[in-house]
């Protein structure tokens, strides 16, 4: 419960379908709320942080997913909320995670870097989605993890798309993730002429804001023949 400015109390979720939110050592530390039936106020809520919840500090379904990290190749789904997080567990996708409605950040980097080197980033199709995904890609980098996305239909979430079109397509779009490179490329050539000299501009000025997070110099060598490939400039003027 909670108290209003007028004194009285209320309850903080009404009107909401509840999830606990555990830690690693699957302890419930807070819950979140889904707004149901014709309630007003923020489709998503999360208890307010304390001393042992902090949004920044957890993700959801890692006390669950950790069990489950394939040895050979060791990878996280990353998803942006509970409903995703539960089609994925259900289907059988069960290396999966989800931020806590907050972007991405350096301590959920931290805490995924012990369990993986690898995370696919499967964000909404829409704009807002693709934005998320180019800004979570920055954070992953910095960290030192690989980073592969996801390009779903326009308009579908990852919940949508498991429910509509099962497991196996699902599988096959897991198998064409992109590495970031190939997807940040495409977004900016989707979104800036090539043949005009401004349009290339922009499109190599984005592409190393996130080149200089990569750590390899290896790498980052070959990361410069691709866009210079992509991009049809030399190499050495890049």
């Amino acid at each position: 419960i909670q108290q209003s400015s007028k004194g009285n109390y209320y309850d903080t979720f009404r009107g909401r379908l509840m999830f606990p939110i555990q830690n690693l050592q699957n302890k419930v530390v807070a819950f979140g709320g889904r707004l149901i039936g014709n309630e007003e106020g923020p489709k998503y809520l999360n208890s307010p942080e304390t001393p042992i919840f902090a949004k920044r500090r957890e993700l959801f379904g890692l006390h669950l997913a950790k069990k489950y990290i394939d040895r050979d190749w060791p990878s996280l789904i990353l998803v942006e909320g509970y409903m995703d997080f539960l089609a994925l567990y259900q289907h059988g996708f069960r290396n999966a995670v989800a931020t806590l409605g907050t972007a991405l950040g350096d301590d959920h980097v931290r805490i995924m870097r012990r369990f993986v080197e690898e995370v696919i980033v499967v964000y909404d199709g829409d704009k807002a989605g693709e934005a998320a995904s180019l800004r979570g890609l920055e954070v992953l980098l910095e960290g030192g993890m690989q980073v592969k996305l996801v390009n779903l239909p326009q308009g579908e979430d990852p919940d949508d798309f498991l429910n509509k079109r099962g497991n196996d397509a699902f599988g096959e779009l897991l198998k064409g993730a992109k590495d970031f490179f190939d997807y940040k490329l495409q977004a900016l050539l989707t979104r800036y002429p090539r043949q005009d000299a401004l349009g290339l501009s922009k499109i190599s000025r984005e592409m190393f804001e996130t080149l200089k997070k990569v750590k390899n110099t290896d790498m980052l060598a070959e990361y410069f023949k691709r866009l210079s490939r992509g991009l049809q400039v030399d190499e050495y003027s890049l």
